[in-house]
């Protein structure tokens, strides 16, 4: 008997959480699939309805085109939910860390952020000054952190 999909389901949703992007590479394949199918349906429909002048045939191609342009939808509609999806984890995320909860272990399990730098480096007054876009204020602002 297989094992449930539960852990898959897990497993990649701690993916989503570490990607950069709402979205995996697995998520764009059932999309492109949905969206050529709702298209290669409406090309047909649309060359079998006019290649007849019966309603009741051309009914019949313009009902296949609908089911097809509503598969297209579902597709679409569907990988805008696993955005949205990945977009509310992150912000649960987001906001459990800022309030200082416990957060779970799926979404603790994704890598820590790159540390800034809290300072930069000054050249010394001997130097002459090779950072001309730096706003002076700015400067005189960090010379007297570096005082402190």
């Amino acid at each position: 008997m297989p094992e449930p999909s539960r852990p898959v389901r897990r497993d990649r949703d701690a993916r989503r959480l570490a990607s950069e992007a709402p979205w995996l590479r697995d998520d764009i394949g059932p999309l492109v699939a949905s969206t050529a199918l709702g298209v290669v349906g409406l090309v047909a429909g649309y060359l079998g309805a006019s290649s007849t002048v019966d309603p009741s045939r051309q009914f019949a191609w313009m009902t296949a085109t609908v089911v097809m342009t509503m598969i297209a939808a579902l597709g679409n509609a569907l990988w805008l939910g696993l955005g949205r999806r990945s977009v509310r984890a992150r912000r649960d995320l987001v906001i459990a860390r800022l309030r200082g909860d416990a957060v779970p272990v799926a979404l603790a399990a994704r890598p820590a952020p790159v540390e800034r730098a809290s300072r930069v480096e000054l050249p010394s007054p001997a130097t002459p000054r090779t950072d001309a876009l730096v706003p002076e204020a700015f400067l005189s602002y960090l010379a007297a952190e570096e005082s402190e």
